[in-house]
């Protein structure tokens, strides 16, 4: 064959193939070219879950009943003249894009002139279901293509359950754009990084973790390692060398789930790296914000004030500074209107209740953060200040709730403020400085749209969609709805005939509810699934025969796989050791240790060498730690190498949590409280801070004790003062009855509750605090141990014979919850401290909250969640109490010193109020009975107590004579150092601990320090060091918490007493004692004052704790 003949064949091929594509397109129904016009450009708006499906949704049915489209009538059709061009009802579509070209508006008019018909009615091919181990083979091909050194990089998010569930593509595409967007939302790299589909169906996207930073400072996803509640180890060769090339032992979680967690805190918090508070973001952005507003008002910082925000009924100010990444957006929100809350009259000096910060990401993305007025941050915003009004829910939550405000980038507002100013005549305020300010509209406006132009960009390179409603959001609720039989199913990764028929032969699912998925409609809930997930995939695997199982790439589901990793079952926090304290040393030890079948930890070995006793204290708190074994097939297994780290960290020991022997330590953080049970408060997430409570009930002996010691509350007075009580009538006098010293006490009121517990220096729970302590860590639950109830667990459903005889039984006769508490349901019902209700009536005490049930209870009434009350002066055959007291304990380097002789060197927040009434013993006067004080009428008060003392100067009493204004410095010291305990905290970070400095720095401390009484002008530069070096200051004493030092005339002596957090920004400060005396002279004042540093290489400062405390010497901390 010749050339030419050869050319002419190719030709001719050709055009057989071209025509062969056409004439199989047009064959193609004309509704279908419709429709993949409509999924290629229109969908992420106008598909069931677009950011835009509130105005137009692209199904079939809705086009035609809201006439976007009329059939057979293109020129009439909306939808159709919105793509050839804008018209009078909106702009051209699709929009934010370039137009459709010609051929595609072309096929639209054929479609709809053909009549419109219904893409949707059209069968679609079956899916195949894809198996467990043909989603781990898809990711292994993937991991092995990248080199050997990216592979420990690569981390996966899967659809693939949704997909084998029949979510349709419209539902499978909005989690695609909604993972884009949230994985770039919570990044800190340059650029921003769409994930990457790895297979066919697009059900698996692959990261690089390194793209979003989550690779520096710490393993961002491990903290996604640690919330995931499906995490199981699969025993499969394809996942077990996955996790080994990825070095990682969960390369993949589920998208949905990630989505509807991570876009919340405390997820959302800690994959950013969020910190405490808002002055350590604005050092991480570069923002100097009092500098800003000080020196560069409309160069790097710009404000505007209006009534009428959208989410408060009350004024809002918002401020915009320059970042390290473009934009840093303040609002300060109000909670009022009035006073220093009015704006229009206090625009630059207000009083704020908390605000949302918004800054840009290196990306162009926004995070955003919830703060205090002191501005800590929150998890959601208090809904007297803020709220979401077009929400189902009106709780503003950090993360989700800002990305659906803010779709756009940064809301456009109208300032109402510098019209205000420029009219205002003879203002309060700086007037030039609040012009400068409060800029121009112009200027405003023009910084809006530079950022909402940024944003833009960068939602369009994630592959998501500018403005309108938030996608994410809409998936939230999807995720957090009920489950079908169909979504359960797949979930464990069987088909759902196979899951039903599973339930139908396993009489353990029966009992976990799970017969409801083989009802017409029926569901479960979110919150119970994950709750068993794990029971439920155990059992799964233990119903299947080994012996006749294929091998693992043949497996359909691998279920039988699964391995439950283990859990803590109780456990112990390791000691510090003082020689590691001492040194300043601080890390964590990594243990390895084998668990066996009972959950016991053997064969303990640290992986770690920091020395100073710290490996050693983690191994003996190991050993006394258990664990809940891991299972495989439902049976406990023995699991080698399994790692557990202790953090050591000096903080935890300023304040420190101190357990009590009696008591049990309960965590602080959330839980879901109430149920959705007709007669409880239904469930919601309640934060709790760490508190200690009682193991056991208060018991007959212990009471016993307390009447003794306090005749007012023996049986005969009470029954005198109170005719007709009942107040311990099982008793014999003050004697319990035989037998019964270790039986809870019974028939005692709520004010004798509350007496005997501020006599052991403790207090009753609340009400949030009991029930938290009561589920023992678990969620959902009826009871604390699980859903279902007999004798063996708890003391319940007994009857009051005719012989009177109370039917408890001795406390710790059951098993302890999950915390190691005993008797949270049964025997007794116990007070709280709680108000039933907010309401106060005037002729009888509001009642007061008991949970728990007791012996003469039935079963539905001691569930965790079921609540009571009672008349505070109610004496119950099954009414008793067990007392908490507060989780962070003071310990005091100087110990405060009363009347009586003792010393407190532990306060915790509960001893506060108790020690403002004890007699204070005035140094080595111990002959002294407190102080005089006088107002200006020479009206004189003798003030021996703190809440004298308090009491007496806010009314304008003061010590006037030398000696009184000497022994006053005593109340000072003990008054002010009570009220700052009473707000302070754990602090978040220090600058004074690692390296340790204090008082005896010198070259830390400002002069301004020293006492001034001549009114010269003081160097305000100069350090203490500086003036002993220039002879102006001499060191009479310095030791490790105490300096003393003198000038000409005048000598100054400070001592340490604690470090703790005592203006709630985070950082660490000190607390100390001063005294100033008179050199030649009986001349001596003093007070309280706080010193912090706020950076490596800062000096001291003296800082306002909160409470304001009385000083002489400070007169900006006198009420």
């Amino acid at each position: 064959m010749n050339s030419k003949l050869k050319a002419f064949c190719t030709i001719i091929c050709l055009l057989m193939l071209f025509w062969s594509h056409h004439i199989a397109y047009a064959q193609q129904p004309i509704s279908q070219q419709a429709f993949a016009i409509f999924e290629q450009h229109c969908l992420d708006c106008h598909g069931e879950f677009g950011s835009y499906s509130d105005v137009l949704t692209i199904k079939h049915k809705d086009l035609i009943e809201d006439r976007s489209v009329i059939p057979s009538q293109p020129d009439a059709s909306e939808l159709y003249l919105r793509l050839l061009g804008d018209t009078d009802t909106g702009s051209q579509m699709p929009l934010g894009q370039e137009p459709l070209d010609a051929d595609a508006i072309a096929t639209i008019r054929r479609w709809i002139e053909a009549g419109a018909t219904d893409w949707e009615a059209i069968p679609k091919p079956k899916r195949s279901f894809i198996t467990t181990e043909a989603m781990l083979q898809t990711i292994h091909t993937h991991v092995t293509s990248l080199t050997t050194f990216d592979r420990s990089f690569a981390r996966y998010f899967t659809l693939t359950h949704l997909y084998n569930a029949g979510a349709t593509d419209d539902n499978l595409r909005a989690y695609r754009n909604a993972l884009s967007k949230l994985v770039n939302s919570l990044s800190w790299g340059a650029e921003v990084s769409k994930p990457t589909p790895i297979d066919s169906e697009e059900t698996i996207f692959y990261i690089d973790l390194r793209h979003y930073e989550w690779d520096i400072k710490s393993d961002k996803w491990y903290k996604i390692e640690q919330a995931y509640p499906y995490g199981v180890q699969l025993e499969s060769s394809t996942y077990t060398t996955l996790c080994e090339e990825t070095k990682c032992e969960l390369p993949f979680v589920r998208a949905d789930w990630f989505i509807a967690t991570a876009s919340l805190p405390p997820l959302y918090h800690e994959i950013l790296g969020l910190p405490k508070t808002d002055k350590e973001l604005e050092t991480q952005l570069e923002v100097n914000v009092a500098e800003n507003l000080k020196n560069a008002p409309g160069v790097r910082v710009w404000r505007a004030g209006f009534n009428e925000s959208g989410v408060s009924v009350n004024n809002r100010i918002v401020e915009r500074h320059k970042s390290r990444y473009g934009a840093y957006w303040k609002s300060y929100d109000f909670a009022g209107n009035v006073g220093t809350q009015n704006i229009f009259t206090h625009p630059l000096n207000f009083t704020h209740d908390g605000g949302e910060i918004i800054f840009n990401l290196p990306n162009g993305l926004q995070a955003y953060y919830l703060s205090t007025a002191t501005g800590n941050r929150l998890d959601e915003a208090p809904i007297n200040i803020v709220s979401d009004t077009g929400s189902r829910d009106p709780v503003v939550r950090n993360g989700l709730s800002c990305m659906s405000c803010h779709t756009e980038g940064m809301k456009t507002f109208k300032d109402q403020m510098r019209s205000v100013i420029e009219q205002n005549q003879n203002p309060s305020y700086d007037k030039a400085q609040a012009l400068r300010l409060y800029v121009e509209k112009s200027e405003m406006d023009s910084l809006v749209r530079e950022d909402i132009a940024r944003y833009r960009r960068a939602i369009k390179a994630a592959g998501g969609v500018f403005g309108g409603s938030e996608p994410i959001q809409q998936l939230v609720k999807q995720f957090e709805g009920p489950l079908d039989a169909v979504h359960a199913a797949a979930e464990v990764g069987l088909e759902t005939d196979d899951f039903l028929k599973k339930i139908r032969e396993e009489s353990t699912l029966q009992n976990a509810g799970l017969l409801v998925l083989g009802v017409e409609n029926g569901t479960v809930k979110r919150d119970a699934w994950e709750s068993q997930f794990g029971a439920v995939v155990s059992v799964l695997q233990s119903g299947v025969d080994k012996s006749e199982r294929v091998v693992p790439s043949e497996a359909p589901h691998l279920i039988e796989d699964l391995v439950v990793l283990p859990k803590y079952k109780t456990q112990v926090e390791p000691n510090y050791p003082k020689e590691a304290q001492q040194a300043q040393k601080e890390g964590t030890v990594i243990l390895q240790a084998t668990v066996d079948v009972n959950g016991i930890p053997q064969d303990i070995v640290s992986s770690t060498n920091l020395g100073f006793g710290l490996e050693e204290a983690a191994i003996e708190a190991l050993k006394k730690t258990t664990f809940h074994p891991a299972t495989q097939g439902g049976k406990p297994i023995r699991l080698e190498n399994v790692q557990i780290p202790y953090e050591f960290q000096l903080f935890d020991l300023k304040p420190s949590n101190i357990a009590n022997t009696d008591m049990v330590l309960i965590p602080a953080g959330e839980f879901q409280m109430g149920s959705d049970n007709g007669g409880d408060e239904p469930v919601h997430t309640v934060y709790v801070g760490a508190f200690y409570m009682d193991k056991y009930e208060v018991t007959n002996a212990q009471y016993k004790a307390f009447v003794d010691a306090n005749p007012e509350w023996r049986k005969e007075i009470v029954h005198q003062k109170h005719g007709g009580s009942t107040y311990l009538n099982s008793w014999a006098g003050d004697n319990y009855p035989n037998g019964k010293e270790n039986h809870p006490v019974t028939m005692v009121s709520w004010d004798a509750a509350m007496a005997y517990a501020k006599w052991v220096g403790k207090r009753l729970p609340t009400e949030a605090e009991w029930e938290k302590a009561a589920r023992g860590g678990l969620t959902g639950k009826k009871y604390p141990w699980g859903n279902s109830i007999d004798a063996s667990k708890a003391n319940y459903g007994k009857s009051l014979d005719s012989d009177g005889i109370i039917k408890t039984t001795p406390v710790g006769s059951y098993p302890a919850n999950g915390y190691g508490l005993y008797d949270m349901v049964g025997n007794v019902q116990e007070w709280c401290l709680d108000e039933y209700d907010g309401r106060v009536y005037s002729k009888s005490p509001p009642l007061r909250v008991s949970r728990g049930g007791g012996w003469y209870y039935e079963a539905h009434e001691v569930r965790i969640a079921n609540r009571n009350a009672s008349s505070p002066l109610m004496t119950l055959v099954d009414y008793g109490f067990r007392c908490v007291r507060s989780g962070i304990i003071f310990n005091l380097v100087e110990s405060i010193k009363f009347a009586d002789g003792t010393e407190v060197k532990s306060i915790t927040k509960d001893d506060i109020d108790a020690l403002r009434d004890r007699p204070i013993r005035l140094g080595e006067n111990d002959h002294l009975d407190g102080v005089m004080l006088t107002n200006e009428k020479d009206e004189r008060i003798h003030a021996r107590t703190c809440r004298e003392y308090d009491s007496a100067i806010k009314r304008g009493y003061d010590t006037y004579t030398t000696f009184d204004i000497k022994m006053s410095v005593w109340f000072k010291h003990h008054c002010g150092l009570l009220n700052a305990l009473e707000g302070a905290a754990v602090p978040q970070q220090s600058y004074i601990s690692n390296p340790k400095v204090g008082i005896t720095n010198l070259d830390l401390i400002p002069f301004s320090l020293f006492p001034n009484l001549s009114g010269d002008e003081i160097d305000l530069g100069a350090t203490f060091e500086k003036k002993v070096r220039n002879g102006e200051l001499t060191v009479i004493e310095k030791d490790q918490n105490v300096l003393t030092t003198e000038g000409i005339g005048m000598g100054q002596l400070l001592r340490e007493v604690i470090r703790a957090d005592f203006n709630n920004d985070g950082i660490e400060d000190i607390l100390l004692f001063e005294y100033h005396y008179a050199t030649q002279g009986t001349l001596g004042f003093g007070g309280v004052i706080v010193l912090t540093r706020k950076s490596v290489d800062g000096k001291f400062e003296v800082v306002r704790p909160p409470n304001p405390m009385q000083s002489s010497v400070h007169p900006y901390w006198s009420d």
